[in-house]
């Protein structure tokens, strides 16, 4: 803590630095150890979480045959908990979190907080526990890290505000005079950036990949009026130039590609959270490498 206690901070006017002064407030905003005190608080509130479970004060969520338990997950700053919806657990969980931030000085923003529950839960209970809680019901929890946190049967339409996303990018391009390099700088960034993390979690459908080399393809071969005549296919344009190409991505073998990543990482770290929780959905008798697509699998 000295490190927090002992800083001083000095303000450029003009390019010369101002007096040093102690800041009274703490970290300011964007200091390298902000991230490390969180860290530091958040195991404390995990191993309290951890203690109650063991100690059947709270039950969490299961998975699987072998019932694996999800208590929570941590993300910078954001806390997640999955816990059966009963009383029991909702006052556990507000007496833990109120002695958590009696103790460390941190508050629940209940603005951005909500409460999740099963399509199967009774709205009495809902009612209660959201009493208790002190904390708004929402039906559609939204986004999470730029995806859908539930989805439906139809994967291409869970998908689909990233078709929705490029496209909007190409008619903003379509806007100005771009010469050839100047599509191909653009083309290449975003057939990268957009759909890199949906695409290293989960598996598109090939129509999608489809549809999306056609947007790409469409802005290549067009001019601001029209789409333009394809003279050659994408298949062909992302080849490597060497090759006669434009080094474009292809969409579905970038996907299968970072998906190979996620195999690779699930291969090598089967202990791991994520890796358990995959093997008691899809492959609770067996190894990755013998796994078989289920009727319900995501």
């Amino acid at each position: 803590m000295n490190c927090v206690r002992t800083s001083s901070l000095s303000v450029l006017l003009n390019g010369k630095p101002g007096p040093f002064f102690k800041p009274t407030r703490g970290l300011r905003q964007g200091d390298p150890l902000s991230p490390f005190l969180f860290l530091f608080a958040n195991v404390i509130l995990s191993k309290m979480v951890i203690k109650c479970c063991r100690c059947s004060l709270l039950k969490p969520v299961t998975i699987g045959p072998q019932e694996l338990g999800i208590s929570h997950l941590f993300f910078a700053d954001d806390s997640l908990f999955f816990l059966q919806a009963t009383l029991q657990n909702c006052e556990m969980l507000s007496d833990l979190l109120h002695t958590y931030c009696v103790a460390s000085g941190q508050l629940i923003n209940v603005d951005k907080s909500s409460i999740f529950f099963s399509p199967n839960t009774q709205p009495e209970i809902v009612h209660l526990l959201s009493a208790v809680m002190q904390i708004p019901v929402v039906f559609d929890p939204g986004k999470y890290l730029g995806l859908p946190t539930f989805w439906h049967r139809s994967k291409k339409a869970a998908l689909g505000f990233i078709k929705d996303s490029i496209s909007k990018k190409v008619r903003g391009w379509k806007q100005a005079t771009l010469s050839q390099a100047g599509k191909e700088t653009l083309i290449k960034a975003i057939s990268t950036a957009i759909p890199a993390y949906p695409m290293a979690c989960f598996k598109f459908p090939v129509s999608l990949c489809t549809q999306l080399n056609g947007i790409l393809a469409n802005f290549w071969w067009g001019n601001q009026d029209s789409n333009g005549l394809h003279w050659k296919s994408w298949n062909f344009l992302s080849l490597p130039k060497q090759d006669g190409g434009m080094g474009f991505r292809n969409l579905v073998e970038f996907n299968d590609s970072l998906l190979a990543k996620q195999a690779w990482r699930l291969t090598h770290n089967p202990t791991s959270l994520w890796a358990r929780v995959l093997q008691q959905l899809y492959f609770p008798s067996t190894s990755f490498r013998f796994a078989r697509k289920g009727a319900s699998a995501s």
